[in-house]
């Protein structure tokens, strides 16, 4: 009995939130591009936007408190009920379709067992935003709260009276529901060509996405990568100069997300040669670089403030210490730079397989790996999942082709995608190319850049012209069938497992950690030991190798300034690292 209880709690708090999301991305939609189709899939993704500046702006000034939440939530909410109210025919959007998807993706978003970073920074990060305005420094407190993870914005708006932040990690898997939605509300229009995109999208989500846990805040990111992709091949195939207005949009969100986003604005230069035409007939681009110039300037402020840097931790963004007081130094930011470098180019991997050199640093790493890190890349786990999924599909695509061939049989194409030229097709395939030699690491993008590129190949040498799209309909249920029992038999052991309490089943239960109050300035710290992570302990929170690496906290009007200690900086830093690179303690 109780099980049912808590999943209609779970339904509720996902279509609840869904409908507050929904109502914010209907209406900006429409003030940005006097947009007022029904979209449902699109004003869903624009709603995160919308609540990502509301979210920012709003803590600058203030922390984001319950009723501050709650009022936004519920207005979001009359949103969507007057929109509905406008009789919007629902009949377009294939409910019969995306019904069967609300629950797919509703089993998608079941689990009670947190990924470990949501101790280290996801939920100290969203407690900061919840119980603190803005703070200065917030990186002498915590490095990772300090990258661009702008995701974690938006889900500190969703902490609920009673059950707290334990609904905030519905808001992915939502973000991925209205995506789905997106797609298939523009397969009917789409040509063969980019009906084919949709469906490889899909049965890679099918085959891959099977636990929302393992991608987190990654997901969106890569489900934004896919729509900017998306919308090139929309544009390449009618020259719809409005849809630059979107690929805008979408890439300057992506890269305050995850700031590897930052390789598809490689994808821009395809409009060179048309640049003079959407100046003279895209109506809306003012409009959308006013929007845009707002998201940036919010975002940088933040960034600026929490970090001392334009984008963290990349060295020339970062100011001088003696010109920004609660910056980290250019040495520090080398040091965290060249750890995410390593991370991004497989030490843990490394490690794992090399256990005699599980005391490497980042530096020694980069210096022995300098042109061989990939040899190390290939053997991480997640990696392998993903070859193995493209090559499943790649064999998939080379009997259904090979059996039109040796038949003779052609179709009929309908799109001008074809005869994409071979500077387009550099210029598409670059940001696949950079990915693989800066970051290969399937999560940082690699499951677009590399699906995109591998799409873009078939395209040019027109290989799509034997396939036939109801042998991709076979392999889609068969990928579907695959999602079904992973999911399921996941959900069950979850349930069924001693490690994490049922009784909350299928909202998370943090683990407790035990933690003791200390002072720095008069400021009192929660400070947990050794290197147990804060979690959902109340901001500010502080692991013990981060507290004594504190030198000042300064109160000013309000705000908080926070300056560390350089030399234990640089230790806990390493001891960090260390960990981090160690998988026997993750």
């Amino acid at each position: 009995m109780l099980l049912y209880f808590n999943l209609s709690i779970y339904i509720l708090l996902f279509s609840f939130f869904s409908l507050s999301i929904f109502g914010y991305g209907y209406y900006l939609r429409e003030i940005i591009s006097n947009n007022q189709s029904k979209a449902i899939g699109e004003s869903g993704l624009y709603g995160f936007i919308s609540l990502y500046i509301l979210s920012v702006v709003y803590h600058f000034f203030f922390n984001l408190n319950i009723y501050f939440t709650i009022s936004i939530l519920i207005f979001g909410s009359l949103l969507s009920f007057r929109i509905l109210r406008k009789n919007i025919s629902l009949e377009k959007y294939k409910l019969k379709v995306i019904l069967p998807f609300f629950l797919l993706i509703l089993l998608l978003g079941a689990s009670n067992n947190p990924h470990d970073d949501v101790y280290l920074y996801q939920l100290p990060y969203i407690s900061y935003l919840q119980n603190q305005k803005l703070v200065f420094g917030l990186v002498n407190l915590n490095e990772f709260t300090a990258y661009s993870n702008s995701f974690y914005d938006i889900m500190a708006l969703f902490k609920t009276p009673v059950l707290g932040n334990q609904a905030v990690y519905l808001i992915p898997t939502i973000f991925f529901m209205f995506f789905m939605i997106f797609l298939i509300e523009n397969y009917n229009e789409s040509s063969k060509i980019i009906k084919i995109f949709i469906y490889s999208i899909v049965i890679l989500a099918f085959l891959r996405f099977t636990r929302s846990k393992e991608f987190g805040t990654d997901v969106p990111v890569i489900c934004i990568l896919f729509l900017i992709q998306f919308y090139i091949l929309k544009f390449l195939e009618n020259n719809e100069y409005e849809i630059i207005n979107k690929i805008l949009i979408l890439l300057t969100f992506a890269f305050f997300l995850k700031a590897y986003a930052a390789l598809a604005a490689i994808y821009l230069f395809v409009f060179l040669k048309e640049l003079k035409r959407i100046f003279k007939y895209n109506h809306n681009l003012k409009k959308t670089i006013l929007f845009i110039f707002t998201i940036t300037i919010i975002s940088l402020i933040k960034n600026i403030a929490h970090s001392g840097c334009v984008s963290y931790p990349i060295k020339i963004s970062c100011f001088d210490k003696n010109l920004v007081s609660w910056s980290n130094g250019h040495d520090i930011v080398e040091l965290r730079n060249k750890g995410l470098t390593a991370g991004a180019r497989g030490i843990k991997p490394y490690i794992k397989n090399n256990r005699q050199d599980e005391n490497i640093t980042a530096e020694e790493y980069l210096n022995k790996f300098k042109y061989s890190y990939h040899l190390n890349v290939v053997k991480d786990p997640d990696f392998k999942r993903l070859l193995i999924v493209f090559f499943i599909i790649f064999i998939f695509l080379f009997l259904s082709i090979l059996s039109k061939i040796r038949s003779n049989e052609t179709h009929s194409n309908d799109s001008n995608i074809n005869k994409i030229n071979l500077i387009n097709l550099i210029i598409l395939i670059l940001p696949t190319i950079l990915w693989w030699v800066l970051i290969p690491i399937s999560k940082y993008g690699g499951y677009s850049y590399l699906l995109f590129g591998i799409f873009l190949a078939c395209i040019y040498f027109n290989l799509f012209e034997y396939l036939n799209l109801k042998n991709l309909r076979i392999f889609l249920i068969i990928s579907l069938i695959f999602f079904l029992g992973r999911n399921i038999n996941r959900v069950i052991d979850e349930y069924n497992s001693d490690k994490y309490s049922n009784k909350n089943y299928p909202l998370p239960v943090y683990k407790y950690h035990e933690y003791k109050n200390e002072k720095i300035d008069n400021q009192v710290i929660n400070v947990t030991n050794n290197l147990k992570r804060c979690g959902d302990i109340k901001f500010p929170c502080l692991e013990r190798p981060h507290f004594d690496a504190v030198k000042s906290i300064k109160k000013i009007k309000g705000y908080l300034f926070i300056e560390g200690i350089k030399e234990k900086q640089i230790e806990s830093i390493k001891i960090e690292q260390k960990w981090a690179y160690n998988t026997n303690n993750n």
